[in-house]
């Protein structure tokens, strides 16, 4: 009886691990270790401090790690903290001279006096921008093709 149940488990186990993901969780700026960013809403974007904190409407901020923690100001100079920020909607992060506007999810922790950014975004956004990434004009025709066609059937 205990082995049918271990069965069971092992069964209802492997099969919770086939089910496919629609989402990946991608590093940004992962070679980069930034103490500072501003983060603007393009145009309107949310901000939370946890899970089940009420989101906020972002202002453009100046995000600071500070250790394992962050600290913001507002335009108006107010400043808060938190060990978290959760962005929602469409927002520019600007830090060491470049700019990246994103609209996924954006999960932001400091370690070690370091912005840690992570992004969640669906599979097939993430390997669109990948071959991008990795596509240039140096490919052949049928290279090109072929990746326009995988991009025509991910959408």
């Amino acid at each position: 009886m205990k082995l049918a149940a271990c069965l069971l488990a092992l069964c209802v186990a492997a099969q919770a691990e086939t089910v496919p993901r629609s989402t990946i969780r991608v590093g940004v700026w992962t070679l980069w270790h930034d103490h500072e960013a501003i983060v603007t809403p393009v145009p309107e974007a949310t901000l939370r401090e946890c899970e089940s904190c009420r989101a906020h409407g972002l202002r453009s901020i100046t995000l600071r790690a500070e250790g394992a923690g962050l600290t913001w100001t507002e335009q108006d100079g107010q400043t808060h903290s938190a060990s978290v920020i959760l962005l929602a909607g469409s927002y520019r992060l600007d830090a060491h001279g470049e700019s990246l506007r994103l609209a996924w999810p954006l999960k932001i922790t400091a370690q070690h006096g370091a912005l840690l950014l992570v992004a969640t975004l669906p599979i097939e956004s993430y390997v669109e921008l990948a071959v991008a990434a990795e596509s240039g004009a140096a490919d052949s025709p049928e290279s090109r093709r072929r990746w326009r066609w995988w991009r025509a059937a991910l959408r």
